[in-house]
């Protein structure tokens, strides 16, 4: 009898440990898509001098060159969940959601007289827990460099709303 429970004991250690274990990989690679994720962005927007809007931002092809059709391209091709997010949870605003799984946010601040701009990015590590359902949420975020001239087609949409625009 004394072994019976023994082995109970070990059977349980074992399965703990192969909970946990399976749950911190799961874990790192979820980040690892997230925060490359988030940089193949940051990047997509340095390039380009400013996030681009596509025309037909309900029909993404790969031949439209903005900067959300591209990063909505990227991420997919690396396997990053693609579904859309809510951008505001745990008292937070991270910007507004874009197709691709990420937020996405214009800050506009003045550097003594000469206005900047810069985006802000956050991916997310989503981890469900299936049996109750329950999802982890971690924010992965990252700045573009300030940015003192931002191109034309992204200008002409951010300044269209009076919460996003910095030049009035």
């Amino acid at each position: 009898m004394k072994e019976a429970i023994g082995g109970q004991w070990i059977f349980g250690i074992v399965a703990l440990f192969l909970a946990l274990f399976s749950g911190f990989l799961a874990y790192s690679i979820s980040y690892t898509k997230a925060f490359k994720a988030k940089n193949q962005i940051v990047n997509l927007i340095e390039k380009n001098s400013g996030f681009t809007f596509s025309k037909t931002p309900s029909y993404l092809t790969e031949s439209d060159t903005s900067v959300e059709a591209m990063s909505y391209f990227i991420v997919k091709k690396m396997g990053y969940n693609i579904k859309t997010v809510d951008c505001v949870f745990g008292g937070n605003d991270y910007g507004t959601p874009q197709q691709g799984g990420y937020c996405l946010s214009r800050v506009c601040a003045k550097l003594g007289e000469t206005p900047r701009i810069y985006y802000k990015v956050t991916a997310f590590v989503q981890i469900t827990i299936p049996v109750i359902e329950y999802t982890f949420k971690i924010p992965i975020s990252g700045e573009t460099k300030a940015m003192y001239y931002e191109v034309d087609a992204a200008t002409s949409v951010w300044e269209a709303d009076p919460s996003t625009a910095c030049f009035k």
